[in-house]
């Protein structure tokens, strides 16, 4: 009887200090300001349940023109749905850094787009593997370790994917982000 009891307080004040905590973590500044989810942790969890629920897109889903303008750093995104793949251009400025242009060909596994990122950048052309993952009108561009293989630099496990620190990029209009950056779409 008495383990008993002792059981069921336990148990209570475990969720009463679990329920204080998370009600006590709010949104993030940062999450606030782009409108993305409370927690950028949540998004990990977004791009985990998407790999387990894969969707073939719509031809609207996430299609269309994106950026991300942020203290002198401008990253473009363009993409549309055209045989089976989502494919389209990409750039990226990063103040004080080389510019690197090129194309994007890839498939969806749930909200998250893998691709190949088909580009120029010191004069030289090289491939690296991407992933976007879709949340609501934006893409966040997510990074993990990579290695080379076969010429290409792809991700060692797409389990080690963080979109935590990612690149929020925003739905703009296809034909004001021509007009403001020419040379990257």
């Amino acid at each position: 009887m008495l383990h008993t009891r002792f059981l069921a307080t336990a148990t209570a004040t475990a969720t009463l200090a679990t329920s204080l905590v998370l009600s006590a973590c709010g949104p993030s500044p940062k999450a606030a300001e782009s409108g993305l989810p409370a927690t950028m942790d949540s998004i990990a969890n977004i791009a985990k349940d998407s790999a387990a629920n894969p969707e073939q897109p719509s031809a609207n889903q996430g299609t269309g023109c994106f950026h991300m303008h942020k203290n002198g750093d401008v990253v473009t995104f363009s993409i549309q749905q055209e045989d089976g793949y989502l494919q389209g251009r990409m750039s990226h400025a990063f103040a004080g850094k080389d510019k690197s242009s090129g194309s994007v060909k890839g498939n969806m596994s749930g909200d998250t787009l893998i691709a190949d990122y088909v580009f120029d950048a010191e004069g030289r052309k090289s491939v690296r593997e991407v992933a976007l993952l879709r949340i609501d009108d934006t893409w966040v561009e997510g990074f993990g370790p990579a290695e080379e293989r076969n010429g290409k630099m792809v991700f060692i496990s797409r389990r080690g994917l963080s979109f935590k620190n990612g690149l929020v990029l925003a739905r703009e209009d296809c034909e004001t982000m021509q007009a403001e950056h020419p040379a990257g779409n």
